[in-house]
């Protein structure tokens, strides 16, 4: 599958300078070392919370609701490896890696991961492996919120721990014998990527591949066949894999070597080898043996003229082809020689859902999670040889009543084209009044889908309308809506923002305040429609946000940049784009304006949005702004781009209480 680089790159300093920015680049910190700008975010910290004081009890309520109204979840589906079944849960009260040899057999804690995370002031576990026969664990964890990942070994026998790299990837994957772990990792000057292999036996690491355009995206995964897996590289519109011998690590020369545009994704079953690809123009599967390299790639399965070929997983019972048309997907189920034996779609139209946690190509079993933004995930499980669907269970929130609770899908008309809505409420306390909490993302061709989550549940139970923008330059409808509002069409997206947020104030023949939140990405569109027209907005919170492009695009070491970055954000160094960038930066469009009441949080260890990024937009923003404010800045000195999962509800709870805060002073004052 295709990965995406976003905002990844670590931000150098720049040969770009204008008035708005150089008064402010002392921020700049990125050595994290500077005692002032220490003090200065603290300070800022201080207003912040002395400002948020009289919002504390509301967020605390909000936690105390959250904390009360945990579901019964349904039960994750176990992962199926080698006739065993892990996963990653957690039992009275401490995280594990657990398994058990059946369905219905006692559980074996292999490794404690609360007992980790507790030496951390930050924790993630990105992920984990283990090996065939239980013995050797591999975590990929990330300690400081910087997203540097250490890559450790835990060897369940001797109790003892070795760091194979504190600069791999998130994935790992071990050899079908249990001998080998490969995984990707930076080389010290983090100018190249390193194909590793590390021996259980002989303890030894060992480069197998090194890949030296820090441009493209390196990755692995395991093919069905776990006696292969496939080592890709792969940028914005073009990739290229090779197949991995797990027991012998063997790589093969390119499938077929990158061209721009072509793009091809393998997996390995039975002999032959599948490829989802568009190197004939649209995606479609093929396959071939996998022993005849010299054999053209026969057609396999294509999709009707208006879908497209998501993905496929392979099964000893056949092959399964998700394919796509607008936001419905459908399963195409077919033996292994290309007959079709049954067509299903993937959930109801108003359901959102994806396929996750499959069990392995003898288990023959797909599963699928579903979700609409007022009915709880449900797991259902699709056995590939019976074509029968089981439903694994719902989650079930004992309060809740979904027939309380409306959502829509609506369409606000810009020029002649239609952008997509979805939002929520409760029946009950929907007013003329009801404020709404407009989301937008709009970036890297991402679709935001609407999930059940018991926090926005708790705003509609407060009377916000919640909604999620679905404008061009996310992922919608395809890759198409996503080229409409990227690069040089950047501004396409805020205007789709601006028109939903301006259709939004008489939703339903309302009168109502529109509150804004966007983050990462997220918030350059957010920040960028603000500038643009602040009086629409009544507040605004902003995590993490992108919101200094130009300089960041124009970084010194362009190295850091890949190609998709700049044809998301668009080339300062082609005069057309780089005029396409300076209408819409965030922070260089802060005028003398009466700016909403803001509240903008960054993490210090960011390195996908430096926390320097926020706080500048802050400043200025509080330096411009005719309104009266508040203009809130708030640092979490023990994270970087990602939340700690530990802190992650409080911070959600006080971005929430701030806008409803602030919903609850503008209505009294009215």
């Amino acid at each position: 599958m295709k990965l995406l680089n976003i905002i990844s790159f670590i931000v150098g300093l720049s040969c770009f300078h204008s008035s708005y920015g150089e008064s402010l680049l002392w921020l700049e910190d990125g050595s994290r070392s500077q005692p002032k700008v220490r003090a200065h975010l603290e300070d800022h910290n201080k207003k912040t919370q002395q400002w948020l004081n009289q919002a504390t009890p509301l967020s605390n309520a909000l936690v105390k609701t959250w904390s009360e109204s945990q579901s019964v979840k349904a039960p994750t589906p176990w992962l199926i490896q080698y006739q065993n079944y892990y996963h990653d849960q957690v039992i009275k009260g401490e995280r594990f890696v657990v398994k058990k040899t059946a369905e219905d057999s006692p559980i074996e804690c292999l490794v404690n991961i609360s007992v980790r995370q507790q030496q951390s002031d930050y924790y993630q576990l990105a992920n984990w492996a283990v090996a065939k026969g239980d013995r050797f664990i591999a975590l990929s964890e990330d300690l400081t919120g910087e997203e540097h990942y250490t890559l450790t070994l835990v060897d369940r026998v001797s109790k003892q721990e070795i760091v194979l790299s504190q600069s791999a990837t998130t994935q790992a994957i071990w050899s079908e014998n249990g001998q080998y772990l490969y995984f990707w990792a930076a080389e010290e000057s983090r100018s190249s990527s390193l194909l590793q292999r590390y021996d259980v036996l002989s303890k030894q690491t060992k480069t197998l591949w090194e890949w030296a355009d820090p441009q493209w995206i390196v990755s692995l995964y395991l093919a069905a066949d776990p006696h292969f897996a496939l080592v890709q590289v792969n940028n914005e519109n073009s990739s290229e894999q090779r197949i991995l011998k797990t027991n012998s690590s063997h790589l093969s020369l390119p499938l077929r070597a990158a061209q721009p545009g072509i793009e091809y994704y393998a997996d390995v079953a039975n002999g032959w080898l599948y490829i989802n690809s568009n190197f004939n123009g649209k995606f479609a599967l093929y396959r071939r043996l996998l022993s005849m390299n010299e054999n053209p790639w026969q057609l396999f399965y294509a999709p009707d003229d208006h879908s497209t070929l998501d993905n496929f997983y392979l099964y000893q019972a056949g092959v399964v082809v998700k394919t796509n048309q607008a936001q419905h997907s459908q399963l195409a189920i077919m033996d292994q020689h290309g007959k079709l034996r049954a067509s299903q779609p993937l959930a109801t139209e108003s359901e959102v859902a994806w396929v996750s946690r499959n069990g392995d190509w003898q288990s023959n079993k797909l599963r699928v999670r579903s979700m609409s933004m007022v009915s709880a995930g449900v797991w259902r499980e699709f056995d590939v040889a019976s074509l029968q669907w089981k439903r694994l269970g719902q989650d079930h929130y004992p309060a809740y009543l979904p027939e309380q609770y409306e959502s829509q899908q609506i369409v606000v008309d810009v020029d002649g084209v239609a952008i997509p809505v979805t939002l929520a409420y409760r029946k009950d306390t929907l007013s003329a009044q009801s404020s709404v909490f407009l989301y937008g993302y709009g970036a890297y061709g991402v679709t935001m889908r609407p999930y059940f989550m018991p926090q926005v549940i708790s705003l509609l139970d407060q009377g916000v309308i919640y909604a999620i923008a679905h404008v061009r330059g996310g992922g919608y409808h395809g890759e198409l809506w996503h080229r409409a509002g990227s690069g040089i069409l950047k501004k396409i997206g805020i205007s789709d923002f601006l028109n939903v947020a301006s259709s939004l104030q008489h939703f339903n023949n309302g009168q109502r305040a529109i509150y804004a939140i966007g983050g990462s990405a997220g918030g350059t569109l957010v920040a960028a429609a603000v500038n643009q027209n602040p009086a629409l907005f009544a507040g605004v919170v902003l995590q993490v946000p992108f919101v200094d492009v130009l300089r960041s695009m124009s970084a010194e070491d362009s190295s850091s940049l890949s190609v998709q970055q700049r044809e998301e954000w668009g080339d300062p160094s082609q005069p057309l784009q780089r005029s396409a960038i300076e209408a819409y930066d965030p922070l260089l469009n802060i005028q003398a304006k009466p700016y909403p009441p803001t509240l903008v949080r960054v993490g210090w260890f960011d390195n996908r949005v430096p926390y320097w990024e926020g706080a500048k937009y802050i400043e200025k923003m509080s330096m411009m702004s005719t309104g009266s404010g508040p203009y809130l800045l708030w640092t979490d000195f023990n994270s970087g781009h990602s939340s700690d999962s530990r802190k992650a509800l409080q911070q959600q709870a006080v971005e929430y209480a701030f806008l409803l805060t602030i919903d609850k002073n503008k209505k009294a004052e009215q």
